[in-house]
């Protein structure tokens, strides 16, 4: 048996290929719906997670491992750029990026962004750079 609340709901009913559409009569009426409340603080949202860096950051210093001719310091990563200075075989010089440029011919490795104790700056190949 249907409980008497849903009854009038079903008497303005029609089948419509085997579904129900039900309407409700004009003489019923709808209880008003409790407020929504505010949305509350919540949990603090997570912080974004950190990108994993392949290759240590910072800057650390290195020492030149040349065979016999001084290590060339260029303006630019690439063997066309302009030599701004040389430092020797054995010289320490201090790694300010540690992430290598782009390979070429000259520099299979990569070129590395340099400082001399003479406080030259520029680009060498990571070839010729060893962790000191």
């Amino acid at each position: 048996m249907m409980p008497r609340k849903l009854l009038p709901w079903l008497v303005g009913g029609a089948a419509l290929g085997g579904l129900w559409l039900l309407s409700r009569p004009a003489s019923a009426s709808l209880a008003p719906l409790p407020p929504v409340p505010p949305p509350g603080p919540g949990p603090a949202p997570s912080p974004p997670s950190p990108t994993p860096t392949p290759t240590p950051s910072g800057t650390y210093s290195a020492y030149v491992a040349t065979q016999e001719t001084p290590l060339n310091v260029r303006s630019g990563p690439s063997e066309d750029s302009a030599v701004v200075g040389t430092a020797n075989k054995g010289d320490i010089v201090t790694v300010l990026d540690p992430n290598p440029r782009p390979a070429t011919p000259a520099a299979p490795q990569g070129w590395l962004i340099i400082a001399t104790a003479g406080g030259i700056q520029g680009f060498a190949s990571a070839a010729y750079l060893k962790r000191a």
